[in-house]
């Protein structure tokens, strides 16, 4: 099991937005080590249909750096699974829930940085536009940010 120092340095190393940093570095500061074990140990998992967990700073939830990292894991998923001779690509869609704009915009630039063609929505879209347009456009995948069912404290990344 790595130190938990490791996990809080890797955290600061990797994330960019301010507001997660921030929340970790105040953990940090407070000497909450069971906050700081609760968010960094364990990586957010995918269940039913996508990723689903609570929006705040750590690998166990839902925050910028989680989607970038699940992102880019199915970008390289699709790179090493496309057949075809036209470029890989995905669908994105989203709902108009807190985060979902940034998710979503965050989501499509890791795709593009590992070559792979993103088919967007402008603006909001239902979830099952996305699925369609995956047929339409034939493309490899496709992710809907969301939160669905649940509440919007908790966003999902659907594929």
């Amino acid at each position: 099991m790595e130190p938990l120092d490791t996990l809080i340095q890797r955290w600061l190393e990797w994330d960019q937005d301010p507001s997660t940093r921030g929340e970790i570095e105040k953990l940090l500061a407070d000497k909450d080590d069971a906050g700081l074990e609760k968010r960094l140990r364990e990586r957010i998992q995918f269940g039913t249909a996508g990723l689903r967990g609570r929006m705040q700073a750590g690998f166990s939830c839902m925050n910028s750096l989680t989607v970038i990292q699940a992102s880019q894991g199915l970008a390289k998923f699709i790179k090493t699974t496309h057949k075809g001779t036209e470029q890989p690509s995905v669908v994105i869609g989203r709902d108009a829930r807190h985060n979902s704009q940034k998710f979503a915009f965050l989501a499509a630039n890791a795709f593009e940085a590992e070559g792979i063609h993103v088919w967007w929505y402008d603006g909001v879209n239902p979830t099952p536009f996305v699925p369609f347009a995956v047929l339409l456009k034939k493309a490899d995948a496709g992710v809907m940010v969301t939160a669905s069912h649940v509440s919007s404290a908790s966003p999902m990344l659907e594929v």
